[in-house]
């Protein structure tokens, strides 16, 4: 079990905060895994990009099937976001649910997507869904860098 999981944007910006932390670390399926000099067991993983989206107007209204700019602005009671439809994203959203869900009790949970507003939607859609155990730290990376040195830094 690990300490603390990391989720970055994309698995370069895993990779480089996984060098800033413990060197290379060894890869685990979709996360870097490693010890800090501290002993601290960490997983760091990634999102690819937009793992959700808006659903479209037919899954508010049927009717909204053959929609069309006329019967615009559509505003449903609440916003539904769906899993995106890349190739293999289920798979990948299953693998960072296991590795989040591989937190140990009082474990910490780390946003380190990128710093503005569509990093945040794209941590928050992805983790909102998941089983978090209770007790679990939520906390946000701030960092200049995301190259090894500037984790470091």
């Amino acid at each position: 079990m690990v300490k603390c999981v990391i989720v970055a944007e994309k698995e370069s910006a895993a990779s480089d905060i996984a060098a800033g932390l413990f060197g290379k670390g060894s890869r685990v399926g979709r996360s870097y895994q490693g010890k800090t000099p501290a002993g601290l067991a960490i997983a760091v993983t990634w999102a690819s990009g937009h793992m959700y989206e808006l659903a479209p107007p037919h899954a508010y209204d049927p009717a909204l099937k053959d929609w069309s700019v006329a019967l615009l602005p559509i505003v449903p009671p609440k916003w539904v976001y769906i899993q995106h439809e890349k190739e293999g994203q289920e798979k990948s959203i299953r693998a960072i649910e296991a590795i989040v869900g591989s937190l140990s009790a009082g474990g910490e949970l780390i946003n380190a997507c990128d710093a503005e507003r569509e990093g945040e939607l794209i941590y928050r859609k992805l983790i909102q869904p998941m089983r978090i155990a209770p007790g679990t730290k939520m906390s946000r990376l701030w960092i200049h860098s995301f190259t090894a040195k500037g984790v470091q830094e």
